[in-house]
């Protein structure tokens, strides 16, 4: 299992011009468009800039996004390839080759949120973070994004099918997560909307854990997200004891 997760991690890695300097990139032109576009407007919560309120969301987002590019990138790419037998024919359970998959993909979007927090941090104060929901909301953040991810390279046969996936799951998950607004002045449908979005409670726990400020209760957030970690975990964890698409 070690060996798969290094693996997967230094695939991920070896490109890190393009995939940590791209996010980062990425992250300061929203920050820059955003800055630009709604400084003159009001506080998005009170006593927080729009620039502060801003980071977190566009950390979360990294994670989330590179999260689920790692692990369904690579389950893909070795299906396509053939080189999925390289997997599947080492004595690993399926728990191993679930938790490989997951820590690794989670572990790039863990590294892809550092790249963009270093980029942007000189644009706001530093915050007085607390280290344990920090902690806790970017892991489960990028946990549940990557188990997402393995579960769209599981089901996708070519690359079309993956980005049908990106485009129809992960793309309104991160970006109606509440990243770039609060929620409280939402009409109903769309607060709703919001709330039933998983990437939101990341969100907004990771925004308690660097400012101390939500919109909702951070405990509940925390074991939300825990239980839809386990839950999507123990979904992929069940096909790929089943195998489940395991060839292209």
């Amino acid at each position: 299992m070690a060996t798969l997760y290094k693996r997967e991690v230094k695939r991920y890695l070896s490109e890190w011009p393009e995939t940590l300097g791209g996010v980062a990139v990425s992250a300061l032109l929203f920050l820059a468009v955003f800055h630009l576009a709604l400084e003159a407007g009001p506080q998005p919560l009170p006593g927080v800039s729009l620039v502060a309120f801003l980071i977190p969301g566009l950390v979360m987002i990294s994670v989330a996004q590179k999260s689920f590019e790692a692990a369904a990138f690579s389950i893909l790419f070795d299906k396509l390839e053939g080189t999925i037998v390289d997997v599947l024919t080492p004595p690993l359970s399926a728990g191993e080759r679930t938790l490989a998959y997951a820590l690794a993909g989670a572990s790039s979007g863990l590294a892809a949120g550092a790249a963009v927090a270093l980029a942007l941090l000189p644009f706001a104060p530093w915050p007085e973070i607390r280290p344990l929901p920090l902690l806790f909301f970017l892991a489960a953040g990028a946990l549940f994004h990557a188990a997402f991810g393995i579960l769209a390279g599981l089901r996708a046969d070519r690359w079309d099918n993956l980005a049908a996936i990106q485009t129809f799951g992960l793309v309104p998950l991160i970006y109606l997560s509440g990243a770039f607004f609060p929620t409280a002045g939402l009409p109903d449908a769309g607060r709703l909307a919001v709330l039933l979005n998983p990437a939101h409670y990341a969100v907004d726990g990771l925004r308690f854990a660097w400012l101390g400020h939500s919109e909702l209760a951070p405990m509940g957030g925390a074991l939300l997200l825990l239980l839809l970690d386990l839950a999507l975990l123990t979904f992929v964890w069940r096909l790929f004891a089943a195998g489940y698409k395991l060839r292209a």
